[in-house]
């Protein structure tokens, strides 16, 4: 691992593509906090912050102050109800990182938010 540089980058989510980046910016030595709403996993050399990217207060606080990224991984997990929830948590994040003075990056997946027409 190189040495451990001062950029901060935050990753919001830990589900299933939240410890790739996280892995990756630990190898390339960046400081990295990862934002959830699951418990802290034994991760050596990752800050933890528990708490619900939905709230933009929660978000506001603590979660990204002194970030240069904000790597946003996180997904409603009811797919059935994306058009419902994404919306609201897409600029909960948005605002947040802005307001943080950092850069967002996103990452999603390619779910379909309505069901197709029958042909």
């Amino acid at each position: 691992m190189t040495q451990l540089n001062s950029e901060l980058h935050i990753v919001l989510g830990a589900g299933q593509v939240g410890p790739v980046p996280r892995t990756e910016a630990r190898r390339r030595g960046l400081r990295v906090r990862i934002v959830s709403r699951s418990t802290a996993p034994e991760v050596s050399g990752v800050e933890w912050a528990q708490g619900d990217v939905t709230d933009r207060d929660f978000l506001s606080e603590t979660p990204l102050r002194g970030a240069s990224v904000g790597l946003s991984v996180r997904d409603p997990m009811r797919y059935d109800r994306w058009q419902e929830l994404l919306p609201p948590l897409a600029r909960a994040v948005q605002s947040a990182v802005a307001s943080a003075g950092a850069r967002l990056v996103g990452s999603t997946t390619c779910t379909c938010t309505a069901r197709p027409r029958r042909v």
